[in-house]
């Protein structure tokens, strides 16, 4: 979720470890994926809409669904619980999905330098704050960590993902002998990196296109808005035609997560001097599918 769907290809820190000239070279800072063992937030609203429209048209489903993303398996299809609504006749081409902003996530990934240690989700810089628009309260952008009262860390102002710190310092310990923590970490944080849609007011977009945007609301949730033709979200060919008999369906389904290649995580590091440091971890790409179809609601002819 959230702006991460073309990053299908990152390498697992695993894979780095063991391919000695993928790994970091001395001053370099870089991510890899790793191991989710908890991933969790909350599904609010599915709704459709149409290309040229900045807001939905019919709200499809509403519920409080909780996804735990390292509970499914690579492929699951999942059908939460809630209230269905009927559309009105027409074309839909434009998804719109409603989530928590705050994200719960835990795990750990291999050092990607060969050595066999293990960097985990940790307790110190695991809670979080509401605010978000002002980010000397909430940011540090080094490879340093000088301030313990900021909790999210970017090695450079060019970066436009935020990590919460793992340590008070960068750090190389072995952290196999623990148990991952569960952190919070709030997308609103990691949206106000991007520039405001000069095509959608009030939405974040990618690449200042209209394909792929999100935007902040005002009780602790983010709104999606995907176009049929942005990766993950599925539609027919041409749109979703929906009549009197056949109404919108939804699922999700899990393209990552326990899965050969790990997903669910992100973990920054620098090589420092020749020594591999964690800086921070964030929950990643949700590796989520949605696939919007019909069926129909008056059965067969």
């Amino acid at each position: 979720m959230h702006g991460q769907y073309e990053d299908e290809c990152i390498s697992t820190c695993t894979a780095i470890a063991n391919v000695p000239a993928a790994q970091l070279p001395i001053g370099s800072d870089g991510f890899c994926a790793g191991d989710a063992s908890e991933s969790i937030f909350t599904l609010y609203e599915v709704k459709l809409g149409q290309i040229g429209q900045e807001n939905a048209t019919c709200n499809l489903w509403s519920g409080n669904f909780i996804v735990d993303k390292a509970r499914y398996s690579a492929g699951q299809v999942v059908q939460p619980q809630g209230t269905f609504s009927y559309c009105k006749p027409g074309l839909y081409d434009v998804v719109f999905i409603v989530v928590s902003r705050m994200e719960t996530f835990a795990g750990s990934a291999t050092f990607p330098d060969g050595s066999g240690k293990i960097a985990r989700t940790t307790a110190r810089f695991s809670s979080d704050v509401g605010t978000y628009t002002d980010l000397s309260t909430w940011l540090e952008t080094s490879t340093g960590h000088s301030n313990n009262n900021l909790p999210y860390v970017r090695p450079a102002i060019g970066w436009n993902n935020v990590y919460k710190k793992l340590a008070e310092t960068p750090s190389d310990q072995d952290l196999s002998g623990t148990n991952p923590a569960t952190m919070y970490f709030d997308w609103a944080k990691n949206l106000v990196l991007h520039p405001v849609s000069t095509l959608l007011p009030g939405w974040y977009c990618e690449d200042n296109a209209s394909e792929f945007c999100e935007r902040i609301l005002g009780d602790g949730r983010i709104e999606m808005r995907a176009t049929m033709n942005v990766d993950g979200f599925f539609f027919p060919a041409g749109g979703l035609r929906v009549t009197e008999r056949l109404q919108p369906s939804w699922n999700i389904s899990y393209f990552g997560l326990n899965s050969v290649a790990e997903r669910g995580l992100r973990f920054l590091w620098r090589n420092d001097g020749g020594t591999m440091k964690y800086l921070g971890a964030n929950p990643g790409e949700s590796g989520i599918e949605v696939t919007v179809s019909t069926v129909d609601v008056l059965g067969s002819p």
